[in-house]
């Protein structure tokens, strides 16, 4: 994290370094319902209007944190950062608008409107309700877009423990009457509550931010405040007699179509009677997409908007009425023309804010206003509706301004060829099987489009380019096709490498180092390096040695395991991309001695030393299944269904035959248990169809089981292997990549048990520990495999192209 964005009396906010859009609000003091709330929160977002890399309606949490250090030490949150919004208050209250968005103009009003609904109705539908809704809880964009924030204070109905978290706080001016008064912590909120409060907010917008019940007191002594008079349903602007009228420098009622009239009168009139006749968002937003389409524009001036069924421009009128101050004033650069009647108006316009949004994707749902000058440049003469359609994506800020753009100069005519060599070349790099036929066809296009176009024209350029690349590609994996691997990376570290491990997306690789024997009270790393270069990206200090390694298959989550010489052994789950701690599993006896997670990265199976294997849920944290080993476990595996977990377990000391076993954890029961290797079993996997479960051992077998029966289907042996110590399948499960005690790794093909390669380490080593390969890791992608040694050097290999599928 940053610097702080800003604070309050339960919390700081956080800038994320190096992620710009999103920031981390930081609890002073967690309480445990705080983190059980945000964690149904971050498991069940609503559908969210709009929610893409520059603008997000609801600021919903995305992520729990914890701090880097302590045991399970909840921390705060992570949530998309908001920027270059205001509250609402500042657009619908008249002197701050016209300072601060002087073009916003009553159709953005109507926008702003649309979209809080369709953000409260978002929420709605997954069950969640605001509470506390009012204007300083959500902020709007010029264009119209809103965002609601602060959503940790929102209450929150967890299923699972059928517990409601309750939102504490509430704004007198936003309650509905029922709730006048009452205490909030120990109140259930309805949708109903919310809807009070939303039909106030869009009151507010289309009345000049004057509140539905403020109005000039006509009983006796000093007027009540809001809260008494809502409690009371004292809605000045109803059909029901009350002691109060509307307020002289509010606009008409009349302002509004009689549809919106008749919606708000629902709210505050029937409404107070019974709450279930509030309009819902849904009907919100429906009405005002209506009223906002039948807008037109004032012959006078382009920035006044009004409903259809006005025969006068109320803005104009208002104008006069509070002595020339103009609610929506047209800009001062230089007088207005009034347009004739057959030509459309054409007013002066500035540039565009430099503070509009990307473009946004296009939503089905919400509304967003074209810009300002587009507004004004597709305005006409009165009585010609807006050429605003409904609903629009914010793109369209973009797609035209009264002044014209520069013309691009057109680029001279070019051969289809060069493009073609262009592809080709690319497919050469990506297509590893047909890298040859592919970049050689480009090199031939790169050529035929130079000669076409090698007058000078810029193709031409882009043809020799484009045949380079072709060239580099063909020689490249010619020499590749001389069985060289296309290189290695022989990386040193100061103690034994006990596991490695690919990111999912293949460009990292985790190594878990420990300490030998006399150093066992020295603390271990994780050390994370750069496929390609080679480079130490971040080297993270654990407690005792870390003994195991491994990423979530969704590439959000990066597991270590340490020894038990000083505490018991642990787990820690760390933030694969920032590396923060999220959380630790504590409480096992032995050292962790292998990791493995679910395919849906839901659960992480944990193998210790001490003959169990514990299966926990890596959200909640907590271990939801506990199973005996046969002995000290060295592999674990899911199955690709995440229902099946298999075991490799044997002893070190003993000598005892090494046991393969499978647990079926939803009839928490084995399927088979058998001994299956003279000496420890390693490692298992499953096959992608979940059929076949192969296994290794100690004693150089390579041992292949019906996954079902249990039945031994077939055994690869591996006699010239000098002493099996790792073993790690390929993703497409046709080859596995194998480490030993001669320091060579090997390539098995596990259809046929031949060796297909031979990974040799590039120079003599003089220390006797690099000759053993402790772990091995076979990329995602298929093209490197990683190897550690006692000794504790990491080397990296390409595999061959042509065992690359």
């Amino acid at each position: 994290m940053n610097h702080p964005l800003g604070s309050g009396g339960e919390a700081r906010v956080f800038a994320v370094t190096d992620a710009e859009r999103l920031c981390a609000k930081i609890y002073h003091q967690p309480t445990p319902e705080q983190v059980r709330k945000l964690t149904v929160m971050v498991e069940n977002p609503p559908d969210i209007p709009i929610s893409g890399a520059d603008h997000h309606s609801i600021a919903w949490p995305i992520d729990l944190l914890y701090h880097a250090y302590g045991s399970r030490g909840f921390a705060g949150f992570l949530m998309p950062r908001v920027s270059g919004m205001r509250p609402l208050f500042n657009v619908y209250n008249p002197a701050i608008r016209r300072k601060e968005t002087p073009l916003f103009t009553y159709e953005y009003l109507y926008t702003s409107a649309i979209n809080v609904a369709w953000a409260v109705r978002a929420l709605h539908q997954r069950g969640y309700v605001i509470g506390d809704i009012n204007e300083s809880n959500i902020l709007v964009k010029d264009t119209g877009l809103v965002t609601l924030v602060d959503t940790d204070s929102f209450q929150v109905h967890d299923p699972v423990r059928q517990t409601t978290y309750r939102c504490p706080v509430g704004k007198p001016d936003y309650t509905p009457p029922e709730l006048q008064n009452c205490n909030f912590r120990t109140i259930d909120r309805t949708p109903e509550h919310d809807l009070f409060g939303l039909a106030v907010l869009i009151f507010q917008l289309l009345m000049e931010g004057t509140h539905p019940f403020s109005g000039i007191y006509l009983g006796h002594g000093d007027p009540p405040p809001y809260s008494e008079r809502i409690r009371a349903g004292h809605y000045p602007y109803g059909a029901r007699p009350v002691p109060y009228k509307p307020m002289p420098q509010a606009p008409p009622m009349a302002l509004l179509p009689p549809t919106l009239k008749a919606l708000f009168a629902r709210c505050f009139e029937d409404g107070f009677h019974d709450p279930s006749a509030r309009p819902d968002a849904a009907t919100w937003s429906a009405a005002l997409k209506e009223a906002a389409a039948s807008l037109t524009v004032c012959t006078e001036n382009p920035l006044h908007r009004y409903g259809a069924h006005l025969t006068r421009c109320p803005w104009c009128e208002r104008k006069a009425l509070l002595g020339g101050r103009d609610p929506f004033p047209p800009e001062p650069q230089e007088p207005i023309k009034r347009p004739s009647r057959s030509q459309p108006a054409r007013y002066p316009v500035t540039l565009p804010p430099r503070n509009l949004p990307a473009p946004q994707p296009a939503q089905a749902s919400p509304v967003v206003s074209p810009s300002p000058q587009q507004a004004v440049a597709a305005s006409g003469s009165a009585g010609v509706p807006s050429a605003m359609s409904w609903p629009l994506a914010p793109s369209a800020y973009y797609n035209s301004y009264s002044t014209p753009l520069p013309r691009l100069p057109s680029l001279p005519p070019y051969p289809a060829a060069t493009w073609a060599a262009g592809v080709l070349a690319l497919l050469a790099i990506f297509l590893p099987v047909l890298h040859f036929i592919t970049g050689l066809f480009a090199l031939i296009a790169a050529i035929i489009g130079w000669k076409v176009a090698r007058a000078g024209r810029p193709m031409a350029f882009l043809s020799g380019l484009t045949g380079a690349l072709a060239v580099t590609v063909v020689l490249a994996h010619a020499a590749e096709r001389r069985y060289i691997p296309a290189y290695v990376r022989t990386i040193s570290e100061s103690g034994p490498i006990y596991s490695v491990a690919f990111s999912p997306d293949s460009s990292t690789v985790a190594t878990a180092m420990g300490r030998n024997e006399d150093q066992r009270l020295i603390p271990g790393e994780l050390n994370l390096y750069d496929t390609v270069e080679g480079t130490l990206d971040r080297s993270i200090t654990g407690i005792g040695s870390v003994t195991a390694v491994a990423y979530s298959p969704d590439g959000k989550l990066l597991a270590n395991g340490t020894d038990a010489v000083l505490l018991n052994g642990s787990v820690r789950l760390r933030d694969a991309h920032s590396y923060l701690t999220r959380g630790e599993l504590n409480g096992f006896q032995g050292d962790v001695s292998a990791l493995a997670f679910s395919h849906d990265s839901q659960r992480l199976a944990v193998g210790t030393r001490a003959r169990t294997v514990e299966v926990w849920d890596v959200h909640r944290l907590y271990p939801v299944a506990q199973i005996p080993a046969p002995g000290e476990v060295f592999g674990v595996a899911f199955s690709n269904d995440n229902r099946l977990v298999a075991i490799a377990s044997g002893s070190v000391t003993s000598g005892l035959p090494g046991h393969v076993c499978i647990y079926d954890l939803s009839t928490a029961r084995f399927l088979w248990n058998h001994r299956a290797h003279g000496a420890q079993a390693l490692s298992v996997a499953f096959s992608p169809d979940d059929k076949v479960l192969y296994s290794a051992g100690v004693d150089n077998a390579i041992r292949v089981w019906d996954v079902h029966s249990g039945k031994l289907l077939r055994m690869i042996s591996a006699d010239d292997a000098g002493g099996l110590n790792a073993v790690a399948l390929s993703p497409d499960g046709t080859k596995a990549v194998s480490g030993s005690t001669d320091g060579v790794v090997r390539l098995w093909d596990m259809r046929t048990g031949q060796v297909l390669y031979r990974f040799v380490p590039p120079d003599n080593t003089s220390q006797e520990e690099d000759a053993i390969i402790n772990a091995v890791s076979y990329a995602p992608n298929g093209r490197f495999i990683a190897a550690g040694t006692q000794g504790g050097t990491l080397y990296i290999w390409r595999v061959p192209a042509r065992f690359v599928h």
